[in-house]
């Protein structure tokens, strides 16, 4: 059984509301098992402001999935969704788009195993034709405080304060859905989509190898070049079969390939097809005698670590070796300058079958193809439907750049060669420790093992040092790890396998011993000895991470501050009110906000305070208004006198 991609993105367009298990989510990429889709990615986009918090954040209204409901489902969808009764769901990077007919209701068990270390859960189901459940990706989302679980047929949607509880969610989102995928029963027809959101749907080009050979899609960003939110762009990591390696026609290169986000298409030619689609390959090698490097060509993983400017994240990729002879793992690192040069540089070039591929040294049209319609390029063009002809025919043939993207120093951070661990992810957490800023690496193998690294590079020799601070098993039995997620904030790695989730601390600095030597020695840089014990480092004189405040429908700026409408425990933290004059800032009013929890509220409230005597406020006020005639927060504004009490009673009524 085949589909179209029109009949494939007429569902997703329709299936927002659907609660029978038809899920739409935003994400990374979604990988379909079965007999429909091959390869899929996917990725929500808002719009340049906060980098990757801009499309991580799943938006805020929430429905509960039940099995038997569907009052909300559109009938169309029900009537195409009985045509793949058999279609299986599949994996998916960062959550991506799930739909499905059969239904399959999930239990999630309280926690089975707890330590000092942090937390170990197994998903169990209640399976109707299907078998169990097959957790493949996670999403961390540190706004909404939800960790996001994807499996078969739905998504689990788990508080990250209370993590064991037992319900499912979808959420509502109106954004883009770009995705990667072939889009034929053969698995032959290899495009790039956008669907949903404002602009029309559009692709990239039946059939043309220059473009896509038998790819494999790995992850995909969103990352401002600037500030102009009409030149954003998406960057794709993918593998794919490389047309300019003559000599090996089975070489595979891993690429990064780049489009507009708001390409349109041209106006009589690539009619609807991606009109600023290029692509450069990504080297990952290792340098050895006489000028040959040894290449780790195959992508893995890919994880963007994103600093204070949004606009630079660091990029680490997790490669392997395709060789039947040499098997071996790298990491290498990579800054958004050198992947700006590569797609600002030459364009490759083949002058006919019998040419080989070289750098192309005529005249490029203007506009530049590749760039955005936007004030960048002089705000000429309104869209890519005004690009000259000649500018998207020029595109159409040269997609691919001369100059490969290499890592910094030239060379990996790590190489792993002794076959003992199949790497499969990565994450990466930046922390400053006593001696300076370390990058420490979280690296999920296939049998069920997590290594923490770090490596340290010595400027003398050129070289890296590696440095294992610790091997955690994380589950019981020796499966793939196939999703892993990092919170900087709360101090935590949460790692998915088929069956089983787990969470586990960054550091547990008593394991090192209580000798200040054992502690100096693991090297561990998130711990350090505070003259009685080996104990969480904590810099001072430093300030932690910060980020502008993004209002929204709990969080509400008014003329004397911020209004929170629900207060979640991620909103703890100092705010600053902070005015900018040429380039100088001053700060107005600093504000600590602290987040008390519900079940210390409760406790406060109803402890006694004497000896069976009766339970008192901690603040017991006494009140002239008689009790229920005004509420509570009346009281309490008018008790501490705030001038803006009319403001407040416009949001609170």
């Amino acid at each position: 059984m085949g589909t179209r991609a029109s009949e494939l993105f007429e569902l997703a367009a329709t299936g927002v509301s659907h609660q029978q298990g038809s899920v739409l989510l935003n994400g990374d990429v979604f990988d379909l098992l079965g007999s429909l889709i091959h390869e899929f990615l996917v990725l929500r986009h808002q719009g340049f402001g906060d980098g990757l918090a801009d499309w991580v954040n799943l938006g805020h209204e929430t429905t509960t999935v039940y099995a038997d409901t569907h009052d909300h489902a559109p009938e169309s969808l029900f009537q195409k969704q009985k045509r793949f009764r058999s279609l299986p769901c599949g994996s998916l990077f960062h959550l991506g788009y799930l739909f499905s007919y059969e239904t399959q209701v999930l239990k999630l068990r309280s926690p089975t195993q707890q330590s000092k270390t942090g937390c170990f859960w197994e998903l169990a189901s209640k399976t109707w034709q299907h078998s169990s459940f097959f957790c493949r990706t996670m999403l961390l989302d540190e706004y909404q405080e939800r960790l996001f679980v994807g499996g078969k047929d739905l998504v689990y949607s788990l508080s990250l304060e209370h993590i064991g509880s037992d319900y499912r969610e979808i959420c509502k989102n109106s954004s883009e859905l770009f995705a990667g995928l072939y889009s034929d029963y053969w698995g032959r027809d290899a495009a790039i989509f956008r669907s949903l959101g404002r602009l029309a749907h559009i692709r990239t080009e039946h059939d043309d190898e220059r473009l896509l050979k038998e790819p494999k899609f790995v992850g995909l960003y969103m990352i401002p070049d600037n500030e102009d939110r009409d030149d954003n762009k998406v960057y794709f990591f993918f593998t794919e079969k490389a047309l300019e390696a003559e000599n090996n026609a089975q070489a595979i290169y891993t690429r990064v390939g780049r489009l507009c986000v708001n390409d349109v298409g041209g106006q009589r030619i690539l009619v609807n097809k991606w009109s600023t689609f290029l692509k450069a390959r990504l080297v990952c090698s290792v340098p050895g005698m006489n000028g040959i490097d040894t290449y780790f060509d195959e992508l893995e993983d890919v994880f963007l670590l994103y600093t204070r400017d949004h606009k630079n994240p660091v990029i680490f990729g997790l490669f392997n070796t395709t060789s039947n002879i040499f098997r071996g793992h790298a990491i290498c690192v990579y800054h958004m300058s050198s992947i700006r040069a590569a797609f600002n540089g030459p364009y490759a070039h083949k002058e006919g079958p019998e040419y080989h591929w070289s750098l192309y040294e005529g005249k490029v049209p203007y506009p530049r193809p590749g760039s955005c319609a936007s004030k960048v390029n002089g705000g000429r063009y309104g869209t890519t439907k005004d690009y000259p002809d000649d500018a998207i025919r020029f595109a159409r043939s040269h997609p691919l750049m001369h100059q490969p993207i290499k890592p910094a120093h030239k060379k990996p951070i790590l190489v792993k060669t002794d076959g003992k661990y199949n790497l499969k992810q990565i994450a990466v957490d930046r922390v400053e420790a006593e001696d300076g800023q370390y990058d420490v690496l979280f690296i999920g193998t296939d049998n069920g093992i997590v290594l923490k690294v770090i490596t340290i590079y010595n400027q003398e020799t050129e070289s890296m040092e590696e440095v294992i601070l610790e091997e955690l098993q994380i589950f019981k039995d020796p499966v793939p790890i196939i999703s892993m997620e990092i919170s900087s904030k709360r101090q935590q790695l949460y790692i998915g396998s088929a069956s089983a989730v787990a969470q586990v601390r960054f550091h547990q600095c008593d394991m090192y011993g209580s000798a200040c030597a054992d502690c100096c020695l693991a090297r561990d840089p998130y711990c350090a000895w505070d003259g009685i014990s080996c104990s969480r480092y904590y810099p001072t004189g430093t300030h932690a991470k910060r980020s502008i405040v993004k209002t929204d429908d709990r969080m509400v700026k008014m003329d004397l501050g911020l209004l929170f409408l629900r207060v979640r425990k991620v909103d703890a933290g100092t705010y600053f009110c902070q005015t900018v004059e040429h380039s100088f800032v001053h700060t107005i009013r600093k504000i600590t906000l602290e987040v008390v929890e519900e079940e210390r509220v409760e406790e406060m409230f109803t402890k006694d305070y004497e000896e069976d005597g009766p339970h008192k406020t901690p603040c017991p006020v006494q009140s002239s208004i008689p009790h229920g005639t005004k509420p509570w927060y009346k009281e309490f504004l008018q008790l501490i006198g705030y001038s803006n009490f009319q403001r407040v009673e416009e949001y609170c009524e």
